[in-house]
């Protein structure tokens, strides 16, 4: 008999439509809040999450911090929260998205040299 399970992970955008200032380039622009776990899967059906983290990118720049777990639960259920930047902490972790073009805005992998939508050169 075999078994077909894995761990894979798993990355949600969460409907938050509220901004602020970004501490780091000091410029107005919406906070992007994600859901990021590993899912455990059996016959790949998933069958549960877990290591959950809420994350939070800043549109402007494309920086990314680790949001608290309470916020991230309230934002989860659909509730629209005030995110301060006390209530953010920097986070150096891998995150796929993390990096947006800055001439069109369209996220984008950190080794691109080019951005895919628009040419614009990246770094």
């Amino acid at each position: 008999m075999f078994f077909f399970f894995g761990i894979m992970p798993v990355e949600k955008r969460l409907p938050y439509t509220l901004g602020g200032i970004c501490s780091h380039c000091g410029q107005a622009c919406d906070y992007e809040v994600f859901l990021v776990a590993n899912c455990f899967s059996l016959f790949f059906i998933p069958l549960f999450r877990f290591g959950k983290k809420y994350l939070v990118r800043m549109s402007c720049c494309g920086n990314v911090y680790l949001l608290n777990t309470a916020f991230g639960k309230q934002i989860e259920r659909g509730e629209q929260i005030a995110i301060s930047q006390k209530d953010l902490v920097p986070y150096s972790g891998d995150f796929s998205v993390r990096s947006v073009c800055p001439h069109c805005g369209t996220p984008v992998e950190d080794s691109f040299l080019h951005c895919p939508h628009c040419g614009a050169r990246l770094k």
